[in-house]
């Protein structure tokens, strides 16, 4: 996974494909994002999406995660708790 940078306290991830191919050739591109809960030590919410680019995968799981945090009434994730993959 390759860091891409954070968004409302979670960490952003481009997914490249297990089957190592090169970046070009893999057809469904995956942007994962994590975050740590802010009322608590260590409960991650995922978010994943999916898209032929990766501004659009990326766009997705943005939405994900403004919908998450919308519904819990939360401004942001604790970024500072996550173990960054990078």
């Amino acid at each position: 996974m390759e860091f891409l940078g954070s968004y409302r306290g979670a960490a952003l991830y481009k997914v490249l494909d297990e089957l190592d191919l090169p970046e070009d050739e893999v057809l469904t591109k995956r942007v994962r994002s994590e975050g740590i809960h802010p009322n608590s030590e260590n409960f991650k919410i995922d978010f994943f999406g999916d898209g032929e680019n990766w501004k659009d995968a990326e766009r997705k799981v943005v939405h994900q995660i403004d919908q998450y945090l919308d519904e819990h009434d939360l401004n942001e994730f604790d970024f500072d708790k996550l173990d960054l993959k990078t």
